[in-house]
Parts: C-alpha cells; structure tokens; sequence
C-alpha cells in the first residue's frame, strides 16, 4: 500500500507538472477535434493513447526499446506538429470511427519512452519494483483522464457560453499548438547543428 500511496500520486502530478507541456499539449490537441458527447470516440482515443505509453514505458524501463533522449524529445515534438497539422484540415472536425485513435496509440508509443525516462530518474535503484511502474501508471492515467475532462469541458464552455464554433476552437488552438511545436522543434535541430 505504502507503494501505491508514493507513486500514484507522482504519476498523477506528473502529468499536471509544467515540464510535462508537451504531453499537456497533446492531449488538447488529441481531443480538441470531438465535442463532448463523443466520448467513445475521445475516449478510445485516450485509451490507445494510454495503452501506447504504459506499453513502451514497461519496454522501455526493460531496456528493449533504447533510444537517447534526444531523439525521443523530437519524437514526441513531431507527435505534436503531426496531429497539429491534421487537426487543421477542414475534415478533421469531429470525427468519426477510430483511425485517429490508433494514430493516438502509435503516439503514445513514443511519449512512453519519455516517461520511461522520468521514471528511471525517480527510482533510487537499480532493479524495477513493477508495484511501483503499476502504481506511478495509474496516477498518469488518473492525471491524463483529468486533464481530458477539464479541456472538453474548457472547450465546451468556448463553444456554448462564448459562441465560439467548433471549426474556430481547433483552428486556434491546432495553430497555437503547431507554432510552438515547430518553434521548440527548430531550436532542437539548430542547437545540434
């Protein structure tokens, strides 16, 4: 129990840390395409997305899957410019069926070897306490299910109180989310040059 108590809760404010931005962002980027009432398409998304972290997290904290940090922080930057960009196409808006989910999926598939990462950086030895991942997994799953709650609520409050339209709410919020992608992405390749 002493375990779960530890890190479920890092795990949950893990995800609610400012240095987790770009899985913040993409989480909204993820989302910010469905309203509300699309919760099976939404929350396939999140689930796959979900599933693609925990997977390559456990791969990741086994040493199957090794890649150096840098190359995993442009993985995750291009995560973000890609579903930016097709977020900006006229058809992206409220999707239907779940291509975009198992697109999610392979995304979190990268992101999972950024917590991979983080989590090494918090254990203190050397062997993996598996009760420990379960538990750190289950907070930034809670964190994750929370921040997807809060931004389709934010997103609908756009919509609905300030007569925003859904096509203006992505379009903002996919271009913002594009610009600074692109912008960390081009500092990323200009300092390695």
């Amino acid at each position: 129990m002493e375990t779960f108590e530890l890190f479920a809760p890092l795990g949950f404010f893990h995800i609610l840390d400012t240095n987790a931005w770009d899985h913040l962002l993409f989480l909204l980027l993820l989302v910010c395409v469905y309203g509300f009432s699309q919760w099976k398409q939404w929350g396939m998304a999140t689930l796959l997305f979900s599933l693609g972290h925990t997977l390559s997290l456990c791969a990741g904290l086994l040493g199957w899957i090794f890649l150096p940090n840098q190359a995993v922080e442009i993985g995750i930057l291009l995560t973000l410019v890609v579903t930016a960009l097709v977020n900006l196409h006229p058809k992206s808006l409220r999707p239907k069926g779940h291509g975009r989910s198992a697109v999610a999926g392979f995304f979190g598939l990268i992101h999972g070897l950024g917590f991979a990462k983080d989590f090494k950086g918090m254990m203190m030895e050397s062997t993996i306490d598996w009760g420990a991942v379960g538990s750190f997994t289950l907070g930034l799953e809670g964190g994750q299910l929370a921040v997807v709650l809060v931004v389709l609520s934010f997103l609908t409050l756009l919509e609905s109180g300030l007569r925003w339209r859904p096509r203006e709410i992505v379009l903002f919020f996919s271009g913002g989310g594009l610009f600074l992608s692109a912008y960390i992405l081009m500092i990323h390749f200009y300092l390695r040059s």
